[in-house]
C-alpha cells in the first residue's frame, strides 16, 4: 500500500529525493506499511517529513531521522519503538 502511496507523492515536482535517499524511503515506507502504518502525508522543507498513521497513532519521520533509522536497521539494530515519539489520534467529533 505505501510503495502506491509513495509513487503518487513522488510524481508531485517539490518531491526531491532521488537516488540513494529514494531508495531509503522505499524502504523505510515498505517497513511502516509491514508495521501496519501508512504513509498519510509528505511535508516539503529543508528535510522533508514523511507522516505515518494507523487507526490510533500518528508517527512523524524527518528525512534525517530515517536515513539514520535505516542505517541502525542495517546494521542489525532493530528500531526502537518505545523510544519512538507519536501522537494519539483522537476520535471525538
Amino acid at each position: 500500500m505505501n510503495h502506491q502511496l509513495l509513487a503518487i507523492i513522488a510524481e508531485r515536482p517539490d518531491f526531491t529525493l532521488v537516488g540513494e535517499d529514494r531508495k531509503i524511503v522505499e524502504f523505510f515506507v515498505e517497513y511502516m506499511d509491514h508495521s501496519s502504518l501508512y504513509l498519510l502525508r509528505y511535508d516539503v522543507s529543508d528535510d522533508p517529513t514523511f507522516i505515518f498513521t494507523n487507526e490510533a497513532q500518528r508517527f512523524t519521520f524527518r528525512f534525517s531521522e530515517i536515513k539514520k533509522l535505516y542505517r541502525d536497521m542495517k546494521s542489525g539494530i532493530p528500531m526502537n519503538w518505545e523510544e519512538t515519539p507519536f501522537e494519539y489520534i483522537s476520535k471525538n467529533v
